[in-house]
């Protein structure tokens, strides 16, 4: 049998027998990479505090800084959608067959028992995925959409009363069936080009 070892980011190593049912994993292996989470519909205002936990929003739509104790439980959506069959920018258009993947990441202090509530749903409300994302264990999750369809997404946040956070939270969602570095999307990193002012001409006359 041969085997391969994998060197992960954290120093730790995986090893795998190719062999079997190993090499059909591996060659089933799908990577996407690009973050489809962009012009969301905001349900929080920057800079909004509820119940002892402030929600400011970062440079990038699927970033959120979190910082704070909860005085008690916080139950809130930072991103979600409208819901409508005509496609808008809060739009995701799925592919039928076509396997996803959202996932969060977290940098700084995160509550054990807070998660975010991630989906997709149709245009009439039907969730066609649906599950609670825990930064310290459970950070992913696949699945494959039935049917081509405009989906709307949402993500909501959780605190138990008495946890406390301190963290920046990425969001993202890709093709694939695994989950990759975040990355904004395209479309945001353009819009960030986009809002760039530079002048470099001095306005003042006749100085040196």
């Amino acid at each position: 049998s041969t085997t391969v070892t994998v060197t992960n980011k954290d120093g730790s190593t995986t090893t795998e027998l190719v062999d079997g049912k190993a090499r059909a994993g591996l060659n089933n292996l799908e990577i996407g990479g690009r973050n489809l989470l962009t012009n969301p519909v905001y349900f929080l205002a920057d800079g909004s505090v509820s119940n002892g936990i402030t929600f400011n929003r970062t440079s990038n739509p699927s970033a959120w800084k979190i910082k704070g104790t909860a005085t008690s439980t916080v139950n809130v959506s930072l991103i979600g959608f409208t819901n409508t069959s005509t496609p808008t920018d809060s739009t995701i258009l799925l592919k039928e067959g076509q396997t996803y993947t959202e996932s969060v990441k977290v940098e700084g202090s995160w509550a054990d028992g807070a998660y975010l509530d991630v989906g997709i749903s149709n245009s009439s409300g039907s969730w066609l995925s649906q599950v609670n994302l825990h930064p310290n264990t459970a950070k992913s999750h696949t699945f494959t959409a039935t049917a081509e369809q405009y989906a709307l997404r949402y993500w909501n946040f959780h605190i138990p009363s008495g946890e406390s956070v301190d963290c920046t939270v990425y969001c993202k969602f890709e093709i694939g069936n695994k989950a990759t570095d975040w990355t904004p999307a395209p479309e945001d990193v353009q819009a960030e080009i986009d809002s760039i002012e530079i002048g470099g001409r001095n306005l003042f006359l006749n100085t040196v």
